[in-house]
């Protein structure tokens, strides 16, 4: 969207919000002349450099938001000086070094202040201790010197502390610590290892994060504090009293919101959850945890489940003679209670049996991430799913065709239905979905020729499409695909003809993956247009000819296969094919010179070997094919486009986005 402008002298601008846009450069030094702004919010937008010095003149601004750009240099400390400031949020930069004292810490209106997830250095300064009004702290993920707790006690409004990730003491005499005002306490990745003790004296506590320490044991009873909303243990190896006193008038326990216990070697679901009713959030994924899924686990108030990486076995629960089957196909199935689900992530389970039809009608469903199980028989029907953003069901047996209801889904980005056994033709009435970003259909049995006659280029916004490892044939027609496409694996089909000269179009590709299939004729000189191409595998192909000596332009190119091909010819030299070795070529007896041993004569033709070398060579070429199949067998030779791997954590990032996001706006908006 372009840089901000100069801005001139005497601007009566009060307020300036451009958070979460695509402005970017330098933070012009003429935002100094805005003498009247009281509120600069331009976080999360795409700004660089240092933090213009001339914000000190800014006598009026009571807020200013400037965190997650890419600011570097120091902070000054004329920042914390400016009379009316109350908000002061600089963090998730690039900010280093140390922070200088500053003078008048005791007058200050500064009430939150957010220099996490910088690089900054040294000691805290004292006079940040000092800021009387002082109910957000977030300093987390720095390179401070060592920290005491005690530090901080001296801030008697603080609500809210984040010292995740810094070099922190808990003497044994701060047990009688108390910070009377605090709801929300992160002591992520700070090396702990045991349940801090002074936790049982903050009475007002929301929000504990003691995530990603070396705790070991069982969770104390005091730490259910009554007052909890959110609780964050993963990474512990921890465990649960087998009972509660429940029943003791003196013991309370919270009504959790949010609950993550991720990686904490649990082997069974915490029998605590039964109660749990107003649970939003519950990560129990990378455990220990088999057998069915309790059908207490499926509360209504869920909206965040996240299981992925355990034994589980059934998303059922059977009740006293009831059978499997008549528990799949019941409509009240348990799992049906998950009305307001945003994200459901259980992949790389053992889950067997259907996929319930009710997870096609949430209509808050964002992500369903299913694969890597044993589940069966066909997609359910997506009929309300109209949130429905990433759909991952890779790596199970289910069979038939794509669910047409699918066009439903119009915000649709992500579809895996990779290593399946569906069987259908090309999905092209999925050109609908505007959105469609990672189409993976992979290892299936769909079938028949690819040509579209009614339209060219749909797909609008397609970054990867594998369709590898079907039975798609006839001649490759690309007309239908969008220049934006940067990766394409095409391989272990029969499509057969000309390698496409339309092929130039696709000037985003960076990953091209036609092996195992039937080309032939010359590889085409269009591919030196795909400046951006890292890999190209044209192996185990009919092509012919010499090749194109023009690919030497192909300057981002790390991966070459042109294996077992009747090519011939001498191989071009310079740049990226310098770095080749002799698999990009082998199998194909009339190439030569470098990196194969082979010489070339004067015409560009191998030099024949000596008596007995030829025999050599070809059984060189059998046990080579036998690596080969064995490779191929075993799923390694097939192509995997490198962008698809990126964006398979795009689900897992939107849910830490939203909530970072969503701390934001509940600070802005007290």
């Amino acid at each position: 969207m372009g840089q901000l402008p100069e801005f001139p002298a005497n601007n009566a601008l009060q307020s300036l919000s451009l958070f979460y846009t695509n402005f970017s450069g330098k933070l012009p030094e003429s935002i100094g002349n805005l003498k009247f702004l009281t509120n600069l919010e331009l976080y999360d937008c795409n700004f660089f450099g240092p933090i213009p010095s001339s914000i000190a003149n800014l006598s009026h601004l009571v807020n200013l938001y400037l965190g997650g750009n890419r600011l570097s240099d120091s902070i000054h400390s004329s920042l914390f000086t400016l009379p009316s400031l109350k908000t002061l949020y600089l963090g998730e930069n690039q900010l280093v070094g140390k922070i200088d004292e500053f003078p008048n810490a005791s007058s200050s209106l500064i009430q939150e202040l957010d220099i996490g997830n910088n690089y900054l250095t040294g000691p805290i300064p004292k006079s940040i201790l000092q800021l009387p009004r002082l109910e957000v702290l977030e300093i987390g993920e720095n390179s401070f010197s060592s920290l005491k707790l005690d530090m901080f006690v001296q801030l008697k409004n603080l609500k809210d502390l984040d010292l995740s990730n810094v070099s922190l003491l808990i003497e044994s005499d701060n047990r009688s610590l108390t910070f009377p005002q605090l709801e929300s306490l992160s002591l992520r990745s700070c090396n702990l290892t045991e349940f801090p003790e002074f936790i049982k004296r903050q009475d007002k506590l929301v929000d504990l994060d003691l995530s990603n320490n070396h705790i070991h044991g069982v969770v104390p009873n005091w730490l259910w504090k009554s007052s909890l909303s959110s609780l964050h243990l993963s990474f512990n190896v921890i465990d649960f009293p087998k009972k509660l006193p429940l029943n003791d008038a003196n013991f309370s326990f919270p009504m959790l919101r949010r609950l993550n216990l991720e990686s904490c070697n649990i082997s069974a679901f915490p029998e605590f959850l039964k109660s749990q009713e107003n649970l939003e959030e519950l990560d129990l994924s990378n455990n220990k945890i088999s057998g069915a899924i309790p059908n207490w686990v499926w509360k209504k108030s869920l909206r965040y489940l996240y299981l992925a990486n355990n034994h589980l076995s059934s998303l059922d629960q059977l009740l006293p003679n009831q059978s499997s089957t008549s528990s799949q196909t019941s409509s009240t199935r348990p799992i049906c209670n998950l009305s307001q689900i945003k994200v459901f992530n259980a992949p790389h389970n053992n889950l067997s049996g259907t996929i319930p039809n009710c997870l096609g009608k949430m209509n808050d469903l964002y992500l369903l991430d299913l694969q890597g199980n044993n589940f069966s028989g066909m997609l359910p029907k997506f009929s309300k799913a109209t949130q429905l953003s990433i759909l991952k069901v890779s790596e199970n047996r289910l069979e038939g065709k794509l669910p047409r209801s699918l066009v439903e889904c119009t915000l649709l980005e992500v579809l895996d239905v990779g290593n399946n056994m569906m069987n259908d033709t090309f999905p092209f009435w999925l050109q609908k979905l505007p959105y469609l970003t990672v189409l993976i259909l992979r290892e299936n049995r769909f079938y028949g020729q690819i040509k579209h006659f009614k339209h060219k280029f749909v797909f609008p916004n397609l970054d990867v499409l594998d369709i590898a490892s079907n039975q798609f044939s006839g001649e490759l027609s690309i007309n239908f695909l969008q220049a934006t496409l940067t990766c394409l694996d095409l391989s272990s089909n029969s499509f057969h003809g000309r390698i496409p000269e339309e092929i130039k179009m696709l000037r985003s590709l960076k990953v091209l993956n036609l092996s195992y299939n039937s080309f032939s004729g010359e590889i085409p000189v269009a591919v030196q247009n795909l400046k951006d191409l890292e890999s190209l595998d044209l192996s185990q192909n009919e092509l012919s000819g010499k090749i194109p000596p023009q690919l030497t332009t192909l300057t981002f190119l790390e991966a070459l296969n042109l294996s077992y091909n009747p090519l011939e010819g001498s191989i071009p030299q310079g740049n990226q094919f310098s770095t080749f070795s002799n698999d990009s070529y082998r199998g194909n007896p009339k190439l030569c010179g470098q990196p194969l041993s082979k010489k070339c004569n004067e015409d560009g033709l191998p030099v024949p070997p000596p008596p007995g070398e030829e025999e050599q060579s070809w059984l060189y070429a059998l046990s080579t094919w036998k690596i080969v199949l064995i490779g191929y067998g075993s799923g390694l030779v097939a192509g995997l486009c490198i962008g698809y791997t990126v964006l398979n954590e795009l689900g897992n990032k939107w849910v830490d986005k939203f909530k970072k996001h969503g701390k934001r706006n509940r600070r802005r908006s007290r």
